[in-house]
Formats: C-alpha cells, sequence, structure tokens
C-alpha cells in the first residue's frame, strides 16, 4: 500500500483520536479555552506526531516540507472532528426519524 492511499485511513483515526482526547479534555477545560480552540490545537499537536511516528516506522527521511503538510493535514483533522461528528449524528437522527414515519 502506498502512503497516499494510508492518507484516508490515517485522517480518520486521527479525528477519532481527537474527539477522544477533546471528551476528556472538555470537562476540565471547558471554562479556560473554547471547545473549538481546544479541537484545533489537539488536531494540529496529534497529526504532527503522528507524521513524526510514521516517518520513523517507515524509515523515511525527515524533509522540512513535512511539517506544512501536517499542519494542513491537521486542519483537515480538525474540520473533520468538529464537524464530522455532528452531520453524521444530524444524519442518523434523521434516518431514524423516517425510519419511525414508516
Amino acid at each position: 500500500m502506498s502512503n497516499i492511499s494510508l492518507l484516508v485511513p490515517i485522517v480518520f483515526g486521527l479525528m477519532l483520536l481527537v474527539d477522544v482526547f477533546t471528551e476528556v479534555f472538555k470537562n476540565t477545560f471547558y471554562k479556560v479555552i473554547p471547545i473549538n480552540l481546544m479541537v484545533l490545537v489537539l488536531s494540529l499537536v496529534i497529526t504532527i506526531v503522528a507524521m513524526f511516528i510514521f516517518i520513523s516506522i517507515r524509515q523515511i527521511a525527515f524533509v522540512w516540507w513535512m511539517v506544512p503538510i501536517a499542519i494542513v493535514v491537521g486542519f483537515f483533522v480538525a474540520y473533520a472532528a468538529m464537524f464530522g461528528f455532528d452531520k453524521f449524528k444530524q444524519l442518523l437522527d434523521q434516518w431514524n426519524n423516517i425510519n419511525k414515519r414508516n
């Protein structure tokens, strides 16, 4: 499997990891930092750490442009973590409402 084809499952895994960390830290830091900002920071940190773990496991030479790419992917992970779960839950609720009517 190529490195590019691993991107989707890795982003999905990062999104789930960010969701878990957000749920853990949400009750502790909700008065100090807005939840969306916490998701963004967690996404960036977790994605950059995951990038270093990935290049270490795959024994890929580190190049400077990997960090900006990890930051961009971190924004995608943050967006998916913030809005993806809500949209998925909304879709399930709509599906359940349709099935209840029938």
